[in-house]
């Protein structure tokens, strides 16, 4: 609180006092909404940080889950190169059966048997 001394006639005393308390009045206003504000302030403060870590655990599983994807494209690869070789290995097969089979009718019609291989496994 402020206190007038000084000699003035009583109008410009009470003028002088009432100036002086609405002043502490806006004071007191604007300490209150700074007050206010800090409080605000310190809600933002700590829903950024929650918000901070929420996006490094989002950003850990994502690596977390694309480690995973990567391992299992990984698997897959392998699964389909292994399928790969062993389909190209039963085409080979199927090849040399197509060619035996037609060199087996060959020897058949050479020697005048019926050209039907598959009679003479019945």
């Amino acid at each position: 609180m402020i206190k007038i001394v000084g000699t003035y006639n009583i109008p410009e005393k009470e003028a002088l006092s009432a100036r002086v308390t609405q002043l502490e009045e806006e004071l007191q206003c604007r300490q209150l909404q700074m007050e206010a504000l800090q409080a605000q302030h310190k809600h933002a403060e700590d829903r950024i940080k929650g918000l901070m870590e929420e996006a490094n655990r989002l950003r850990s599983e994502r690596t977390r889950m694309v480690t995973e994807l990567n391992t299992k494209l990984r698997e897959k690869d392998e699964q389909i190169a292994t399928l790969t070789e062993e389909n190209d290995s039963a085409n080979e097969v199927i090849d040399r059966n197509e060619e035996a089979r037609k060199a087996l009718e060959w020897v058949l019609q050479a020697f005048k048997f019926p050209a039907d291989v598959n009679a003479l496994s019945s």
